[in-house]
Order: C-alpha cells, then sequence, then structure tokens
C-alpha cells in the first residue's frame, strides 16, 4: 500500500498512514489498526498524523475525525466531542502544547484542557477549508486557508477564544 504520511512516537515505534488506515512498525513486524479491528478509528481515510510533546499520536481521517493514541488506549473525537467537522486536515501543536486542527470545511479548531474551540468564517476567516497550519519564531500562527493565509497573533490566542480576530497575511 502506498504510504502517505510517517511519525515516531517516543516508544520507538513508526506509525504510517496507509490508505486503509494505520500501521504500527516495531523494527520487526507491521501491525495495522483500522476500523475493522480498532472501533475508535472511524475511517481508514488517514489525511494526517501528528505526535505531540507528551507522546500522543493523533490521527486525523476524513469522515471518521480525530483519533488519539495514548498509553494503548485509542480515544475518538468526533462532533458529538466538539469538533466542527469530521474531515481533518492538517494537525499541528504549538509551543504552549495547544493542539490545533484544520479541516475540510468546518475552520480551525483548537483543543485545549479536554475541549475544542472552533473558529470559522465567522470569526474572521476568509474560508472554512484549512490546508495547513504552522508558528514562527514570534510564536504567531499561520494558517493556510481556501481563501488565502492567515496570521493569527499569540497574544490574540491567549485571550478568550471568542474574541480572536483573524488578519489576512495574503
Amino acid at each position: 500500500n502506498g504510504i502517505s504520511k510517517i511519525v515516531q512516537t517516543p516508544d520507538g515505534y513508526l506509525w504510517l498512514a496507509i490508505a486503509e488506515g494505520v500501521v504500527r512498525f516495531d523494527g520487526v513486524r507491521f501491525t495495522a489498526f483500522d476500523t475493522g479491528n480498532t472501533p475508535e478509528i472511524k475511517s481508514n481515510n488517514v489525511q494526517s498524523l501528528l505526535v505531540s510533546r507528551d507522546g500522543t499520536l493523533w490521527i486525523g481521517t476524513h469522515g471518521g475525525g480525530l483519533t488519539s493514541y495514548k498509553n494503548g488506549i485509542f480515544t475518538n473525537y468526533s462532533v458529538e466531542q466538539g469538533l466542527s467537522d469530521s474531515h481533518i486536515s492538517c494537525l499541528f501543536e504549538d509551543s504552549e502544547n495547544n493542539i490545533w486542527i484544520g479541516t475540510d470545511g468546518g475552520g480551525l479548531n483548537l483543543f485545549r484542557n479536554g475541549k475544542f474551540t472552533a473558529f470559522t468564517k465567522a470569526n474572521g476567516l476568509p474560508n472554512d477549508q484549512i490546508g495547513a497550519i504552522t508558528e514562527d519564531r514570534d510564536l504567531d500562527l499561520w494558517i493556510g486557508t481556501g481563501g488565502g493565509l492567515i496570521l493569527l497573533e499569540r497574544n490574540l490566542v491567549r485571550k478568550e477564544e471568542e474574541e480572536m480576530n483573524f488578519q489576512n497575511a495574503a
């Protein structure tokens, strides 16, 4: 199968995103995790992988939301838990250990302290399709959207989420 993403967790395992789920490689054996054997994985179409600083593996899928794996336990997050869209396009962990989730049509999600906050066109995004997220040396976030490049200044992230305003950088 074709491999679209590869990450390594602190325990040394390599995790591979393939067209039919994720595969863990221990240096000798491959173990597949998919909708057939892991109920917490709701879609085999894995779009993004992230290993956060605390060692959690984050799996973003197209149509199945977000799944985390930590200490041998898979947990799924969907719109029922506050995620704005089940189609995840990208994942990013910022310098303050917040997880940012880009979606195909539900805007940008922030996962902090166990809850999701969604930012959409209503908050100033030019488009609810998010394709890329990164952080610069000033700790500001740059967000690639279907409507252009957006700058989110770090001091705005620290405010109450509802007060955030996005600046069009393009």
